[in-house]
């Protein structure tokens, strides 16, 4: 008997394939996707910029895609859509591969919708390039494209997020050493005012410069008396100029002598020497601490707004201009072929 003859052909493929053809021919709704292609990289130090495919420890570095891509699929993206739009559009089809149609079971509950979501929001990582692919699929032309554009603005907020989490912690801490050095060298600021009133010196090293420069005019002047002396002293040794010449560098030399007794000006310098010195050298290096740690806190500011990952297009998500899907005839002809070889095998 012809084959077409047979009950059995017509129940395993003609009927089948008949009630497919009529569905993908006339039925079947068309699907418009919509796709998009980016890079993920982090920027670093400045303007430079480090693709997420450059090399990192003797390895190849895909963690902004990956971390973008399990953002795409994750519940946390998915609550943040308009469900009520989702719904709308996904079980605007014929009532079969739609959302809420046969191939669901005609269910339309959260968990079906968040199924489906992950079925019509597609990824691919290629690890070569480091180019992320993303599709997304719809009943019609506008809706795939608003979503990939949104879902894609919804990543480059959750990255910059994850990318400035570590930088802020770092921040509030080199701020909080800021304040702190801030606080220290106001501290030892008021220490050396407080010491420097109580002994009534304002700087040790003014002084002791004050000191030599008397003990120097009171030198140069005993010279000068003693030339006038000398010369008194030839020519009119029983003058009273003499003796008041005398009497005045000896005066002279009391002074010398008292400024140069260490029980005096000098030994007071060297007792207030080392508590000064003491407190002068905690505010220089309060100065140096703050400085440094005020450098740490700008390194950390420059790090929070550089180290951030960034979407670059290579071309962005597009309105789709004629359906996707259904591939009516080369769906078809599978059908017709994989019923044809059951047909043989059964019969």
């Amino acid at each position: 008997m012809i084959f077409y003859k047979r009950k059995l052909f017509w129940a395993l493929v003609g009927i089948p394939n008949l009630v497919a053809g009529a569905y993908l021919f006339f039925l079947a709704s068309p699907v418009y996707v919509s796709q998009a292609q980016l890079v993920v990289y982090q920027e670093s130090g400045g303007n430079s910029k480090t693709l997420s495919l450059g090399k990192k420890r003797g390895g190849t570095s895909l963690e902004g895609d990956y971390l973008l891509s399990t953002y795409l699929h994750s519940m946390q993206a998915f609550s943040h859509l308009n469900q009520d739009q989702l719904k709308r559009e996904w079980s605007s089809g014929f009532g079969v591969m739609d959302y809420g149609g046969l191939f669901q079971g005609f269910r339309r509950d959260p968990e079906t919708l968040w199924h489906y979501y992950r079925d019509s929001v597609r990824y691919h990582i290629d690890p070569n390039s480091a180019v992320l692919t993303l599709r997304v699929q719809g009943y019609s032309p506008s809706f795939p494209q608003h979503l990939a554009q949104q879902l894609l603005n919804m990543g480059q907020d959750h990255l910059s997020r994850l990318s400035t989490a570590v930088y802020e912690k770092a921040l509030k801490y080199d701020q909080h050493l800021v304040q702190q050095q801030q606080t220290a060298l106001e501290q030892a600021i008021y220490r050396l005012a407080d010491y420097q009133k109580k002994i009534g010196i304002l700087s040790l090293s003014a002084q002791n410069k004050s000191r030599l420069q008397v003990l120097g005019e009171l030198s140069v002047k005993r010279a000068e008396l003693q030339a006038e002396q000398a010369v008194y002293q030839s020519h009119e040794p029983k003058n009273p100029q003499t003796t008041a010449l005398a009497e005045e560098i000896a005066q002279i030399d009391g002074q010398i002598a008292q400024m140069r007794n260490p029980s005096q000006g000098s030994n007071a310098l060297v007792r207030y020497s080392r508590e000064y010195n003491l407190r002068k050298t905690a505010v220089v290096n309060a100065e140096k601490l703050l400085m440094e740690d005020e450098k740490s806190l700008l390194e950390t500011r420059e790090h929070l707004l550089s180290h951030e990952y960034v979407l670059s297009y290579i071309s962005p998500p597009y309105r789709p201009v004629v359906p996707t899907l259904p591939h009516r005839l080369w769906d078809f002809l599978w059908i017709l072929g994989i019923t044809f070889i059951v047909y043989l095998i059964v019969k």
